[in-house]
């Protein structure tokens, strides 16, 4: 077999059993991990998490809470890496700054507090791309527009590290060229509640090709200074997940460069 569960938090961690000699789950004050043993006799300890979800600084404080309990433990082992869905990024840590200009905790700035980082590529394509319809269940979630980078490989500082591309034919990202597009649609406070109060007021469905979403071209697009071409049906088809991308989180592949040889 080549995963382990951790029952604790509902947590299933794979792994390729042949590149290891021996691996082992720890669990000590309520957190659990995994050591693993390199076949050349290196030590690496993988920490998975998954933090409270929400976009109030409540949540992002009950965030902190649960990552320092984490750090805590894994700053005292050898080669800690945190595979984690932090529920949280940088539009959500501007929010609260913009909200309260006296320096508050993040998720960031408590990982720079115990020495660690986010491992980043030189240009983020790893934004959870989604948005709720509004003909489901949770209806304060309808509408919301999300492009955030919330799955995160934290590392300590100084070790090394690069992204590995994700092929198309695994998990096809959206059209790089949206990328500013996107990044304003999110950063930007009325165009994000123009988008979900469009949602909301017109009923859209799962299957963005049946949503009426003419009448935001002009907007959304033009005023972006969008290609004629280029619509706002055309732009949300790329919403994860689709026939191309199959989660809502894609995937991310970072190699890492520890002390030690496995």
């Amino acid at each position: 077999e080549n995963w382990l569960h951790l029952a604790d938090d509902r947590l299933v961690l794979y792994f390729n059993k042949g590149r290891f000699k021996d691996w082992e789950v720890v669990v000590t004050k309520d957190i659990s991990f995994v050591c693993f043993t390199g076949v050349n006799g290196g030590i690496i300890n993988v920490f998975p998490a998954h933090l409270a979800s929400g976009e109030s600084y409540v949540k992002e404080m009950k965030r902190v809470r649960e990552l320092k309990s984490i750090l805590d433990v894994a700053k005292h082992v050898e080669n800690p890496v945190i595979l984690m869905d932090s529920n949280t990024s940088d539009s959500y840590e501007h929010q609260y700054h913009q909200n309260d200009d006296q320096l508050k905790e993040t998720v960031t700035t408590c990982l720079s507090e115990y020495g660690f980082q986010v491992a980043r590529s030189s240009v983020d394509t790893s934004q959870c791309f989604k948005m709720r319809h509004a003909q489901g269940a949770q209806q304060n979630k309808f509408g919301a527009f999300m492009f955030d980078t919330i799955d995160k490989v934290c590392v300590q500082h100084g070790t090394e590290h690069k992204f590995v591309c994700i092929p198309d034919e695994i998990f096809k990202k959206y059209d790089i060229q949206l990328l500013p597009l996107l990044q304003n649609w999110r950063s930007n406070p009325s165009l994000r509640e123009y988008l979900r109060d469009a949602c909301v007021k017109l009923t859209w469905g799962e299957n963005i090709t049946l949503n009426d979403t003419g009448a935001l071209d002009d907007v959304l697009l033009i005023r972006n200074n969008m290609k004629p071409k280029q619509t706002v049906k055309n732009v949300l088809s790329q919403l994860y997940p689709n026939v191309d991308a199959p989660s809502d989180h894609p995937p991310l592949i970072v190699d890492l460069q520890v002390q030690e040889k496995f």
